[in-house]
């Protein structure tokens, strides 16, 4: 449980402390992104869940869509903040609606030619007709760049309930097109 809060915690830092220094742009540690395009990006995706080591709690088929918009900036890495907005079904106790707004950090690891590889932390709040509950993921992205200005990228994510601060024992996937503008 120790490193449960511990690992939370080091991802709420981060997330934070990406959030407070891209807002302080006069700080040398913040710069704006140095190619042509614009340094806003919106994504449209779907995702869904899968219950890991046979949790009773979260055996369940979930699918929903998503939609992003976030902001590149350099902070350390380049990097992109933003925020997201979720809507999603589950069958795990009857029809179950349920809504998501979380705000996100993610780094660029490694770019090679068309290929991105990103890393990052999401915290945000599940509600909807079911109790709601906060959660922070830990994220790995993976992006195909189509066009200059256009990628397919797929997420991988290992939530962590922050509200009883266990982990959810399953992973989110998402796959999706982004456009950067």
């Amino acid at each position: 449980m120790k490193y449960i809060k511990t690992l939370i915690g080091t991802f709420v830092t981060l997330a934070l402390f990406a959030t407070v220094a891209s807002a302080a742009p006069s700080t040398n540690l913040v710069a704006t992104t140095t190619d042509n395009l614009g340094p806003w990006t919106l994504a449209v995706s779907g995702q869904g869940n899968t219950a890991l080591n046979n949790s009773s709690t979260y055996k369940s088929s979930d699918v929903g869509a998503e939609f992003q918009i976030g902001y590149n900036t350099v902070v350390i890495l380049p990097a992109e903040i933003g925020i997201r907005q979720g809507i999603g079904y589950s069958d795990s106790t009857g029809a179950t609606w349920n809504f998501s707004t979380k705000v996100f950090t993610d780094l660029r690891v490694i770019k090679l030619g068309n290929l991105e590889a990103d890393a990052g932390v999401n915290v945000g709040n599940t509600y909807g007709n079911q109790v709601g509950d906060w959660t922070g993921a830990p994220e790995v992205i993976g992006r195909l760049y189509l066009k200059k200005d256009v990628d397919l990228f797929g997420r991988v994510e290992y939530p962590f309930d922050l509200t009883k601060g266990t982990s959810q024992d399953s992973l989110t996937y998402t796959i999706g097109l982004r456009v950067r503008f």
